[in-house]
């Protein structure tokens, strides 16, 4: 940002192209997407053949905060014009493989009704396993794998192209495709250590997750210093290597987890930031960002998230005013976490809440208030509306699905906690990057159990805990008493059976 505005600053003796195109960045990166829009339109009504306008117009309906569906149909045709005009354009492939990638999903948010059309799932009329919605799928699919094949084709040596294309064939079930397009991006690349998480996301897409963690696992161990130090600063190859990091999560393998995501904090930056923020004060918000993600996804282990949360919080104390957001952002998943852990503590997101002067959202404080025993806070926290979105203020991630299901659970709504709780499953998560939610399945998985037992579905219920055994058989220890959870369910169960 700095950067953006000592540009604007210089730029009166720019041409008046330049100086508009500064000035829509500057709005982009202010989150006033309405009026960035405006300049790109501008722009383009003076050449319609500025490339970089249309794709800074697509840039700006794609991350603006209105709901997906108004805002992806004109960046998805604001990225094409981009690519029509530039075939090349890389930022433009990546964008539209984006968009493509979410309409390709077994059980979609969003459909593509036209190569350039984008609808929410509930304006095409349809459910996820209703003829119309599939074959927005299956279109979704095709499109997505034609793009990337143009992609591969212009950039062979690319690893974003390699990504998107590998990311659609498995999209598409094309498993021997995927082998092939691995195969050929090692032979054009051959110096990418991330490619061995590639490996591991066929395995997975095809179901075999065990034998997927497992070698990922020994291929991880595998690699010495020198493999990792080509990452150094490439902060796309380090996410890439993150992703490792889902699946031992999602197998109960937290330490192991945690060492993934130590080693890429420290990897991913290899300058600093910014002129007034050293490297290694990044890293630490990184760390602290994905240690507390990781560790408050699974439920344990509680110290970690309060080591997490007492760094951040020190940093925050001992940093200035303008600062101090940004540190206490970095504990805040871990500060939900402690109070969502089985033995809940809600000391530290307290002191959250008092040290910020924000609120937490409202699945949180009605969890707060059903430790309190306090069901009419709890029901009147639910019922508010829906928060606007907010990128002005440093934030902490939370999956509020869940947290909303446990609290309708502890509340008596079986119906509305099972129904929040619907495709939260591993097809519909991210395999390029972190996602915390991995290493949340299991705990959703216990819970739906719970929920399904309450509604007299005993044979649902037991599968439920069967999975989470299933994903569990050689979790870390400290997972020890949500396995046990889950053998007690599954007793109970078939004690009545």
């Amino acid at each position: 940002m700095d950067a953006i505005t000592r540009a604007e600053l210089s730029a009166t003796p720019l041409p008046w192209r330049e100086r508009m195109m500064i000035r829509a960045y500057r709005l982009f990166l202010e989150n006033r997407m309405f009026e960035s829009r405006a300049l790109y339109e501008q722009l383009i009504a003076k050449d319609p053949g500025d490339v970089d306008a249309w794709y800074g117009l697509g840039d700006a309906w794609f991350h603006d905060t209105i709901p997906a569906p108004a805002r992806f149909t004109p960046s998805l045709r604001a990225f094409k014009r981009a690519l029509a005009l530039d075939p090349g354009y890389t930022l433009a492939f990546e964008h539209v493989s984006a968009i493509l990638a979410l309409a390709s999903r077994p059980r979609p948010n969003l459909v593509l009704l036209a190569s350039d059309s984008i609808a929410g799932q509930g304006e095409s009329g349809g459910k996820y396993d209703e003829p119309a919605v599939q074959a927005a799928v299956a279109r979704a699919r095709a499109e997505s794998i034609r793009l990337a094949q143009d992609w591969v084709t212009l950039q062979p040596a690319t690893p974003r192209a390699h990504e998107a294309l590998l990311t659609a064939l498995l999209a598409g079930r094309d498993f021997a495709g995927a082998e092939r397009e691995l195969a050929r991006f090692r032979t054009a690349a051959p110096r990418y250590p991330e490619l061995l998480v590639d490996e591991a996301r066929i395995r997975v897409a095809q179901g075999d997750v065990r034998s997927a963690t497992t070698r990922l696992a020994a291929s991880m161990d595998s690699l010495n210093g020198n493999d990792l130090e080509q990452l150094r600063g490439a902060n796309d190859a380090v996410e890439r290597m993150a992703a490792a990091a889902n699946l031992f999560a999602y197998r109960g393998n937290v330490a192991r987890a945690a060492r993934v995501i130590d080693q890429t904090s420290r990897l991913r930056l290899g300058r600093a930031a910014s002129d007034d923020e050293p490297p290694q004060a990044e890293r630490d918000l990184m760390q602290w960002h994905r240690l507390g993600e990781l560790y408050s996804a699974v439920g344990v282990p509680a110290a970690g998230m309060r080591r997490v949360w007492e760094s951040a919080a020190e940093s925050a104390r001992s940093s200035p005013k303008e600062k101090r957001g940004k540190a206490l952002a970095a504990g805040g998943s871990a500060a939900v976490g402690l109070l969502t852990a089985p033995r809940p503590d809600a000391a530290p997101l307290k002191e959250l809440t008092a040290m910020s002067g924000e609120q937490p959202v409202k699945e949180v404080r009605a969890l707060l208030a059903l430790q309190q025993a306090d069901e009419a806070g709890a029901r009147k926290a639910l019922a508010e509306p829906e928060p606007t979105m907010s990128m002005e203020k440093p934030g902490y991630m939370v999956f509020r699905r869940p947290l909303a299901a446990q609290a309708w659970y502890l509340l008596g709504d079986y119906d509305r906690a099972l129904s929040l709780l619907e495709s939260f499953e591993p097809d519909q998560f991210s395999t390029t990057q972190f996602d915390m939610r991995w290493g949340m399945v299991g705990r959703v998985r216990l819970l739906r159990g719970a929920v399904l037992e309450k509604l007299g579905r005993e044979a649902d219920a037991k599968r439920q805990y069967q999975l989470a055994l299933e994903q569990w058989e050689d979790a870390d220890p400290d997972l020890q008493t949500l396995v046990e959870e889950a053998q007690k369910g599954l007793a109970r169960l078939e004690g009545r059976s």
